[in-house]
């Protein structure tokens, strides 16, 4: 498919350095990429750079994609060819809080052949503390992970999603409004793969490795924890 036009999502509290849009279409173009995605830095309050992510590839089929290691799938950071989204009458799933990009980028991405990561940090992303992700409720936490859990496209990006459902279930216990019962029903039935990973702090192999036999204890211990720590400040 000719490219014609593109769509690149840019949340409100972001922005994209000036001339973004002009070096990632001609690379679109040039490579006839169904997807390219570009780096990124975090910047607080003060205007500060605290961390910057970047990666780069080859063009590449979504597999050997994944398996590099680099994608991003936040909508922020990706150009996307429009025709993608056409194809399948792609849209962001209505009443979802939480998680709606990351399904969005990664059902988009299930359609792509021709993928690239530039290491160029474009995409430059506001910590914003009064944020809906910084202010999220329980009840919304428990709904993305349910969407992660059902998603259609699981088993193409399950090491991502089994990590998302692990974040999120440590956002969960973390909230003030967070109830274990609850959301161990929500979990007992989810099955993720417990292979450690080397940026694994304690807590996330913890719940790892008690995940699929042991997870009730599992989110008692950590909820304590995290009662306690809080306490201590």
């Amino acid at each position: 498919m000719q490219w014609v036009s593109g769509v690149c999502f840019v949340d409100s509290d972001d922005w994209i350095e000036h001339n973004c849009l002009e070096v990632i279409y001609r690379y679109a173009v040039e490579d006839e990429l169904d997807c390219i995605q570009f780096s990124y830095k975090r910047i607080d309050k003060n205007g500060i750079v605290v961390l910057t992510e970047a990666g780069e590839t080859s063009v590449m089929n979504l597999k050997d994609y994944i398996d590099a290691g680099v994608f991003c799938f936040r909508a922020g950071g990706t150009l996307l060819k429009k025709n993608v989204i056409d194809s399948v009458n792609l849209r962001f799933k209505e009443g979802l809080k939480l998680a709606e990009d990351q399904l969005f980028m990664l059902t988009a991405m299930a359609h792509c052949t021709r993928i690239r990561r530039i290491p160029d940090t474009f995409y430059c992303y506001f910590i914003n503390e009064n944020s809906v992700t910084e202010n999220t409720h329980f009840n919304e936490v428990c709904d993305s992970i349910l969407a992660y859990s059902d998603f259609k496209h699981r088993n193409l990006f399950h090491r991502h999603i089994d990590s998302m459902i692990l974040a999120q279930s440590f956002a969960a216990l973390k909230l003030a409004d967070s109830r274990i019962l609850v959301l161990y029903e929500i979990l007992k039935n989810i099955k993720i793969e417990t292979k450690m990973e080397e940026l694994d702090g304690f807590n996330m192999k913890f719940l790892k490795i008690m995940w699929n036999y042991f997870l009730l204890p599992a989110l008692f211990m950590l909820k304590l924890e995290f009662i306690v720590r809080k306490y201590l400040k």
